[in-house]
């Protein structure tokens, strides 16, 4: 029976005490950066054009960051779940997704890429 007490008690204490601390976080204070740590780079969101993928058909949609600026991320989208992607990675100055057509009706796949300046 003490033993539960306590424990009872301690529980509410830590819980007193976490609710005291989030309570005087007002959220207004940002995080210090450290050292030689910079803010993040803007970025942008760029897509390619559609690509026709005929029936077992195989191909590779590409798009190209704006100039001076490099891919950070990519992907892609497509028309159907038919379109299996086999490789999307940065290329050069942008971005390229390979992709199959299994189903038996054209489908559509098109790159993206995320830009930011170096």
């Amino acid at each position: 029976m003490q033993r539960n007490r306590i424990i009872v008690w301690a529980t509410i204490a830590i819980l007193t005490v976490g609710i005291a601390h989030a309570a005087a976080q007002d959220g207004s204070e940002k995080p210090p950066l450290g050292d030689g740590a910079a803010p993040m780079a803007e970025y942008t969101q760029h897509s390619g054009d559609y690509i026709d993928l005929a029936p077992g058909g195989i191909g590779t949609a590409t798009v190209t960051c704006p100039g001076g600026s490099q891919p950070t991320g990519g992907g892609f989208r497509t028309s159907a779940f038919d379109i299996h992607v086999t490789d999307s990675a940065a290329d050069g100055f942008g971005w390229s997704v390979i992709g199959r057509n299994v189903g038996s009706t054209t489908e559509s796949l098109r790159a993206t890429v995320i830009c930011t300046v170096p």
